[in-house]
């Protein structure tokens, strides 16, 4: 009993610590540590170009302030004690901040870089909660994932912003089977942190990111999912690997 409270009484020791490191600040907040230092948004030490963009900012304590590069007032940035700390979350591209205005795909995170694992869920979720009685949508017909389609597409109006976007990545998983393709991620940054885009990559290394063309299918009472798939190829969404934008990549196993 002892040894387990010695061991508890170190954990807590070092989680505080480990706390005292860095802040999370107000945009006045790291405004006014500028200000002390003589120093404006402009005098950044430099920029994180490969990803987020943020601003980092090399104090004379040799502290570290790191402000986004969308500098409005009611964004959130850090403040760390020492060069050390800011490096070792820089080395692991991860800080401990929240964003503060997340997108859809922030939000649901750990769905998306394992949307090769968690598609089934959410289609089986999407079909509980707004198909369940539906008598004529029979999970065991060949074409039971185009029929679920043409039932949420009925009821995309009412749905919730999360249930819309589940409702892209089932679209997306349609067409992953229809060529035979795989699941990508794009990596994307946001205020600090990664975030990704999910996408389907065909055997040519072509990519679509269907997500942000579902909209106008299901909005649309005149796209059926035939004219949707070639549309895909009409309006130029699909991209290849090669190109810039697909620099960062993760394909997924199906």
């Amino acid at each position: 009993m002892i040894n387990f409270l010695l061991f508890y009484f170190c954990i807590n020791i070092n989680l505080n610590m480990h706390q005292k490191d860095f802040k999370v600040l107000t945009f006045k907040e790291l405004l006014e540590c500028l200000e002390k230092e003589n120093l404006t948004v402009n005098s950044f030490t430099f920029q994180l170009n490969k990803t987020s963009n943020a601003y980092v900012y090399f104090l004379k304590d040799n502290s570290v302030l790191l402000l986004p590069n969308n500098c409005f007032e009611k964004n959130l940035g850090m403040y760390f004690l020492n060069k050390s700390t800011f490096e070792n979350y820089l080395r692991i591209d991860s800080f401990p901040i929240k964003e503060k205005y997340p997108c859809i795909e922030q939000e649901h995170l750990s769905v998306v870089k394992n949307i090769n694992k968690e598609i089934d869920k959410i289609i089986t979720s999407m079909h509980k909660k707004f198909c369940s009685n539906n008598k004529l949508l029979n999970s065991k017909e060949d074409d039971y994932l185009e029929n679920l389609i043409a039932n949420l597409k009925f009821q995309w109006k009412k749905m919730s912003r999360h249930d819309k976007y589940f409702c892209s990545l089932i679209l997306s998983e349609y067409i992953r089977r229809k060529i035979n393709g795989r699941w990508m991620l794009l990596k994307q940054y946001g205020s600090f942190n990664p975030y990704y885009q999910a996408a389907i990559s065909d055997k040519d290394d072509n990519f679509s990111l269907l997500t942000l063309e579902s909209k106008r299918f299901f909005e649309s009472n005149n796209i059926d999912l035939e004219l949707f798939c070639k549309l895909i190829n009409v309006d130029n969404l699909v991209y290849n690997k090669s190109n810039t934008y697909a620099a960062d990549y993760i394909n997924l196993e199906n």
